[in-house]
């Protein structure tokens, strides 16, 4: 029997993180991973995901994005590889909606850099861009785009060379406490360890079923598309944020010179489970994205050329939960991460880490437990 001082179920964003910042201080850990590293069956994949400070989700956020940036920056420091780029976000919003109320709230709470613009103003700074009438528009020079990819390799190949110890391609069966801490049962063998940290993304409610997390899953397409003048959108382009009254879509600059990317935020198409998730493409699943295309970008003329599906598991209040389990105290875990998750990767490695080593962390993470769902 192989024993570890901890051990982390799953080896997406939040997991791989943990692995790293785990390992890096010390501790004996193992990290398991059902599917190969960088799958794209779950929530860490997809080429490219935004980074912003103006959060409009809540200005409760934003500490720990100051801390998730420099992590960020600490990162990007250990390769060569594109992980982390600031280019800037556009948001455009009707000026009576929440999220332009949410940016406001954060703006004036964090006195975070932006610039807010009328339409005209707006119109006249952003050539490609159309914006209505009726829009407020905000500028984050904070925002850019992070790469989940190389993220997610990097942070694993960083916990290896630091000692731990990887299993993919290995699907745990059960886990449970036993006398010296938790074991778990995989299809090939059975490990030991003080304990356990779970970052299962759509997976949570198998592995932690008996908790009854408030999760839901939702289906997201994630969609590329190529246009005649795609280099008018290249690196220099900011990220862009469009909240309409039929829907949230954002975008990003072309990475490859070939393609652009975009997805719609808002919307539910709930899922029962990973396994039934439909993974082929169906009619309505461009609708928003097109719409939101020839309404903002009069210059784009998009032709579809590959398209990606993930999963949102998502609150009932679409706020993360990260906590100790209530009713075993060396299991720790983070879920629920509603479609915003990735920037905040590192942080939330290093919470969990700072959980499952002294029990406790530093990081202003506390509006994020678990006990508000129960009035604890």
């Amino acid at each position: 029997m192989e024993r570890f001082d901890a051990i982390v179920i799953g080896l997406g964003g939040m997991g791989s993180a943990a692995l790293f910042h785990l390992a890096r201080r010390g501790v004996k850990v193992c990290g398991i991973e059902q599917f190969e590293i960088n799958h794209t069956l779950g929530s860490s994949h997809g080429e490219v995901r935004a980074i912003r400070k103006a959060y409009f989700e809540h200005p409760d956020y934003v500490p720990l994005l100051h801390r998730a940036y420099e992590l960020w920056d600490e990162l990007q420091l250990t390769t060569e590889q594109s992980i982390f780029e600031r280019c800037g976000m556009v948001f455009a919003g009707q000026q009576s909606s929440p999220a332009v109320d949410g940016l406001n709230r954060c703006f004036n709470e964090h006195h975070l850099p932006h610039d807010e613009l009328s339409a005209d103003e707006a119109n006249s700074r952003y050539p490609k861009f159309n914006f209505s009438e009726d829009d407020t528009v905000f500028y984050d020079p904070d925002a850019g785009y992070v790469v989940p990819e190389t993220t997610v390799e990097r942070h694993v190949q960083l916990a290896r060379d630091a000692g731990a110890k990887i299993k993919t391609e290995t699907e745990v069966k059960s886990w449970r406490e036993v006398d010296d801490g938790i074991e778990v049962t995989t299809e090939s063998s059975t490990l030991t360890a003080k304990k356990l940290i779970v970052c299962a993304g759509a997976w949570t409610d198998q592995i932690l079923a008996k908790l009854g997390l408030p999760l839901e899953i939702r289906r997201k397409v994630q969609l590329w598309y190529s246009t005649p003048n795609v280099d008018s959108y290249s690196r220099d382009f900011p990220i862009w944020f469009m909240d309409r009254p039929y829907g949230g879509v954002y975008g990003f600059p072309s990475l490859d010179g070939k393609t652009i990317k975009a997805a719609v935020h808002s919307g539910e198409d709930v899922t029962q489970s990973p396994e039934t998730l439909k993974r082929e493409l169906v009619e309505g699943d461009q609708d928003l994205v097109l719409r939101c295309l020839r309404d903002t970008f009069p210059g784009i003329i998009p032709t579809l050329d590959r398209f990606s599906v993930c999963m949102y598991t998502c609150t009932p209040d679409e706020h993360f939960i990260i906590d100790q389990h209530p009713e075993h105290e060396n299991v720790f875990f983070g879920a629920g991460f509603s479609g915003h998750g990735f920037k905040f990767v590192p942080v939330v490695g290093e919470i969990l880490a700072d959980l499952t080593i002294q029990g406790r962390s530093d990081l202003p993470y506390e509006f994020l437990r678990l006990g508000r769902f129960h009035g604890i």
